[in-house]
C-alpha cells in the first residue's frame, strides 16, 4: 500500500521559504556577532579582547579552537574547519543576495524586499571606521584625499596632511577591507569590493 503523502499548503510553503531566507540573512556579518568576528579576522588577541569577553572563558576558547579559531600572533581561521566552511558559505550568500534578479524573485514570493547583504556589510564597515571616536575623522580625511586623486595615491601625499596618524589609519582601513596598500610602490587604492559601491562611499564622505 502506498503511503499517503501529506499535502503542504501554499501558505505553509511560503512560511518555510521565508524562514529559510531569514536564516540566510541572519547569519550575515552585518547581523550576527559571531560571523562579524570571523569576517574581521585576522586580528591581534588584544584587539578582540576589547570587544569580546569570551577570552576569559577557557572552556569556550577550547571549543572555538576546535571549531576553527587559530590562536597565534594573530587570531585567524584554520582551513578545513567549521568556521572556514561557514565563512566560505556566507561568501556564497553574499553573491546570491547581491544579484538583483534573485532578490526580485524572492520579493515576489515574500511580498517584501530583502537586503543586498554585501552592500549592507560594506555600509556597516564604513560606519565603524568613520565613526570611531579617536580615528574616525582622520579616516574620513584619508579617504577624502584619496577621492581627490581618483582613489589611488602615494601614501606620502596623505602623510602631508595626516602626519603621524597616517599609518595607523591606513592599517585600520586596510583591515576593514576598505583600501589596499602596495608595500613596493607605497600606493594606497580602494579595494575591489569598495569600488563596486563607490557611490555609497562618496555619499558617506559628504555627510
Amino acid at each position: 500500500m502506498t503511503e499517503k503523502v501529506e499535502k503542504i499548503s501554499t501558505e505553509e510553503f511560503k512560511k518555510h521559504f521565508e524562514n529559510l531566507i531569514n536564516c540566510l540573512i541572519n547569519i550575515a556579518p552585518s547581523r550576527n556577532r559571531v560571523t562579524q568576528m570571523l569576517f574581521l579576522l585576522p586580528k591581534y588577541e588584544e584587539e578582540l579582547k576589547e570587544v569580546y569577553e569570551f577570552f576569559s572563558d577557557e572552556k569556550l576558547l577550547d571549543a572555538l579552537n576546535e571549531l576553527g579559531l587559530e590562536y597565534g600572533e594573530k587570531i585567524n581561521i584554520r582551513s578545513g574547519t567549521f568556521f572556514r566552511h561557514l565563512f566560505d558559505f556566507i561568501q556564497g550568500v553574499f553573491v546570491l543576495f547581491h544579484n538583483n534578479s534573485i532578490r526580485e524573485q524572492i520579493k515576489k514570493v515574500l511580498n517584501k524586499s530583502v537586503p543586498d547583504l554585501k552592500e549592507e556589510w560594506l555600509r556597516q564597515k564604513l560606519e565603524i571606521c568613520l565613526s570611531e571616536p579617536n580615528l574616525g575623522n582622520y579616516a574620513k580625511k584619508f579617504l577624502q584625499i584619496m577621492k581627490e586623486k581618483n582613489w589611488s595615491i602615494p601614501l606620502e601625499e596623505i602623510k602631508k596632511e595626516l602626519k603621524d596618524k597616517t599609518e595607523i589609519v591606513r592599517d585600520v582601513l586596510k583591515e576593514f577591507g576598505i583600501i589596499e596598500y602596495n608595500e613596493y610602490s607605497r600606493y594606497v587604492s580602494l579595494s575591489t569590493d569598495v569600488r563596486e559601491f563607490i557611490k555609497i562611499l562618496e555619499e558617506r564622505l559628504e555627510t
